[in-house]
C-alpha cells in the first residue's frame, strides 16, 4: 500500500504545522481544521470502499492527509506569518525516499528484518541528510555538546 506510505509522508508534515498552532494555543483553529477534513475522510471512504476495496480506503487516507497538511500549513501562516524554506523541507523529502527504498526492496516478514530495516533504513536517511546538506558534522557536534536540562 504505497499510497498510504506517501499519506504518512503528508502526516509528518501536518504534524508540524499542527505543533504550531498547539504551541500558540489554538486549539480551536485545530478544531475546526480537522473536524471537516474527518467529515471528508469518512465520506471518501464511504464512497471509495465499496468500488475499489482497500484501494479506495487508501486513496481516500491519501486525500484526506494531503488536503490536512494543505489547511493546517494555510491556517498556521495565516495566523503566525511565517516562511518555510521549501528548499530544505524538499531535501527532507528526498532523503526520506532513501528509506522508503529499504523498507520496499527489503520487506521485512521477521521481527529482527523490521529492526535491520530501520537500522539501515534510518542510517541510509542520515547520510542522504548529510549528502544533501540539510545538516553538518558541526550540527551533530552541537547536539550532541548542548546542555543536558
Amino acid at each position: 500500500m504505497s499510497l498510504v506510505g506517501i499519506a504518512f509522508l503528508f502526516t509528518g508534515m501536518d504534524q508540524f504545522f499542527r505543533n504550531i498552532l498547539m504551541l500558540q494555543e489554538r486549539t480551536g483553529t485545530l478544531f475546526l481544521v480537522l473536524v471537516p477534513l474527518s467529515i471528508l475522510n469518512l465520506i471518501l471512504n464511504f464512497l471509495l470502499i465499496p468500488r475499489f476495496g482497500i484501494l479506495g480506503a487508501a486513496i481516500a487516507t491519501m486525500v484526506s492527509m494531503f488536503l490536512k497538511a494543505i489547511a493546517l500549513y494555510l491556517q498556521s501562516v495565516r495566523e503566525f506569518k511565517y516562511q518555510l524554506d521549501f528548499n530544505l523541507m524538499g531535501r527532507v523529502v528526498l532523503a526520506s525516499f532513501s528509506f522508503v527504498m529499504i523498507v520496499w526492496l527489503f520487506p521485512a516478514n521477521t521481527i529482527i528484518q523490521l529492526v535491520l530495516d530501520t537500522l539501515f533504513g534510518g542510517i541510509l536517511y542520515i547520510i542522504c541528510l548529510m549528502i544533501l546538506r540539510v545538516f553538518t558534522y558541526q550540527d551533530i557536534y552541537a547536539y550532541v555538546q548542548r546542555p543536558r536540562t
